[in-house]
């Protein structure tokens, strides 16, 4: 199965994959909006706050690379 996963405790941590959008959106945006609807309870609101998080990690990245720990924590 190649599809990514939708748990973020599944995705290891690829902090050059994490710098890529073309890499980043397909590998982590279905695990994101996975969290945020189990944090949140609201498909809706976790689907715009899921892309407000991928925008801005897109247009801004991380802040963090190797070293940095894992993306799920930073994410957390």
């Amino acid at each position: 199965d190649d599809r990514p996963s939708r748990r973020l405790d599944d995705i290891p941590t690829d902090w050059q994959r994490v710098a890529d959008p073309a890499l980043f959106v397909p590998q982590y945006a279905a695990a994101i909006r996975g969290y945020l609807s189990a944090l949140l309870r609201d498909p809706a609101e976790a689907d715009e706050v899921a892309q407000q998080v991928m925008l801005h990690i897109v247009r801004k990245g991380v802040g963090a690379g190797p070293g940095g720990g894992r993306f799920r924590d930073y994410l957390k």
